[in-house]
């Protein structure tokens, strides 16, 4: 109806950990100015998702809300706050400023802010200028900075990325040529297990922030 859409969310999985079960419960709302979304997923410790790593932490919950508002031609905004908690490990929350901004048929600008609190503090932005060159090519480019703030250590990548889809019917796919250019700042020594939660996090936060953007 007018008051937005509630979904119920249910999975199971067999892997080495056992049979595992997940719940998940939501809420939307879209309107022509404004929308907003509320979801959360439960599951056991026994549950494994397609695609987890080796040694990944299980997840007891997570729960994303997101508001989102349309200013026409003037592009459109998004916050995005996402909180996970792992059994045996600290939460991570990231918090996501998204902003999209099309230039009529000529391109579209995407900018995007993202902030993680735990375990480990650190910030990304990311900024991307696609342009169609036609009905099945479009061109890109993309500059992505990273910051950990208990390292201080940086990283920065650009990229170039020029792609064309195969037409209807040839199987949907896409190739194209993509080049990068990194540039790092060393980060100061520290124990192997911190590295480890900073990088898990900051996978999330990449992940997160690309999904907002």
């Amino acid at each position: 109806g007018n008051l937005g859409l509630v979904s119920l969310t249910a999975a199971g999985s067999r892997s080495e950990a056992g049979t595992g079960a997940l719940a998940g419960y939501g809420f939307e709302r879209s309107a022509p100015r404004l929308s907003t979304a509320l979801q959360t997923t439960l599951t056991d410790a026994d549950f494994r998702q397609a695609g987890f790593l080796p040694g990944e932490p299980s997840r007891r919950r997570q729960t994303v809300a997101n508001v989102g508002v349309q200013m026409g031609a003037a592009g459109s905004v998004s916050l995005t706050y996402a909180v996970q908690v792992f059994r045996g490990e600290p939460r991570a929350e990231v918090a996501t400023l998204a902003y999209g901004l099309p230039l009529g048929r000529l391109a579209h600008v995407g900018l995007t802010a993202a902030r993680t609190f735990s375990p480990a503090q650190g910030s990304a932005v990311f900024a991307t200028l696609s342009v169609p060159l036609g009905e099945l090519t479009s061109a890109s480019a993309g500059f992505e900075r990273t910051h950990d703030s208990q390292t201080g250590g940086a990283e920065r990548t650009t990229t170039f990325t020029l792609q064309r889809s195969l037409p209807p019917g040839e199987g949907g796919a896409a190739f194209g040529r993509r080049r990068h250019r990194h540039d790092r700042r060393p980060a100061v020594s520290q124990p192997r297990h911190h590295r480890q939660l900073r990088a898990r996090a900051r996978r999330r936060l990449r992940g997160r922030a690309r999904a907002a953007g």
